[in-house]
């Protein structure tokens, strides 16, 4: 009998600069799936865009999201994260500057998660 062939998921990983989410994001293409990696800034993550794009496999990096802006869902819909599945999504990102109340996933809505 043959083997069944795993499915390719297609991963969201924020805060994909540096850290623990460029580190998720070299494993995640590494084992073959597709992966949406996204940072605040080009100016504040040249070399995390650098190591990012230094990675072999289906990656994508969408730069100017901040979770910290209201305006990031219009940032992700003019992406080229619009209209595709997603399978799994790691929020890496964080804000500490206290000036955007992020809802607990439990009260987040459905509109909010397709932003």
């Amino acid at each position: 009998m043959a083997a069944a062939v795993a499915k390719q998921l297609t991963w969201v990983i924020t805060g994909a600069s540096s850290g623990i989410g460029l580190e998720v994001v070299k494993q995640v293409a590494a084992r073959g799936d597709k992966v949406f990696a996204t940072c605040r800034k080009k100016a504040s993550s040249a070399s995390g865009v650098d190591a990012i794009s230094a990675i072999s496999g289906d990656v994508t990096i969408i730069e100017g999201v901040d979770i910290a802006d209201d305006g990031v869902g219009a940032v992700l819909a003019s992406s080229p994260l619009a209209g595709v599945s997603i399978d799994v999504i790691m929020h890496n990102a964080g804000s500490l500057n206290g000036t955007r109340d992020v809802a607990a996933p439990q009260l987040m809505s459905d509109q909010d998660l397709e932003a």
